[in-house]
């Protein structure tokens, strides 16, 4: 029976480059674009977190809550402070965490000097891809068996979780 088209092997080099370029090359050229660059937990940790640790937790952290928002909890940030939400997940031209740090508005966060344009892009970026926020360890207990730690807003958040979720 004479060698077919299919039956034929062949040890031609160009043939294994060429079955290696059309076959695993894709492979791999699509596993590195769906795992590639930052997570969004790794963007958080490693863009998001460090801007709001050293452009505002100072007066929108645990100690102080200047207009009534916290900025070191997703919970609290979604809450928001004395004027609403301060993010909307997806939607950061109508969050007013973005409208401050763009200094639009009745809003100039920080209020001294307007943060760099590559942090305010990532701030975007992140309410974007929907506020992403990595869990954290549990909080350490008192004596008692309680969290050592409360927001001040839990009993609202724990509202806005189930109007939100109701539906």
């Amino acid at each position: 029976m004479p060698a077919t088209r299919l039956t034929r092997k062949s040890n031609s080099p160009a043939r294994a480059f060429a079955w290696a370029f059309f076959v695993f090359v894709p492979q791999v050229f699509c596993i590195g674009i769906v795992h590639g660059g930052d997570t969004s937990d790794d963007f958080f940790e490693s863009r998001v977190r460090p801007v709001l640790i050293e452009y505002c937790q100072n007066c929108h952290g645990s100690k102080k809550q200047s207009g009534g928002l916290r900025l070191d909890h997703r919970d609290a940030l979604l809450l928001g402070g004395d004027t609403g939400p301060a993010a909307i997940p997806g939607n950061p031209r109508d969050s007013l965490l973005v409208k401050a740090v763009r200094h639009i508005g009745n809003y100039e966060m920080p209020p001294k000097k307007k943060l760099p344009t590559s942090a305010i892009r990532d701030l975007e970026h992140w309410i974007k891809l929907g506020v992403p926020w990595p869990l954290t360890p549990a909080l350490p207990r008192n004596a008692n068996h309680e969290a050592s730690f409360t927001c001040p807003a839990g009993d609202r958040i724990e509202n806005l979780r189930r109007n939100v979720f109701a539906h």
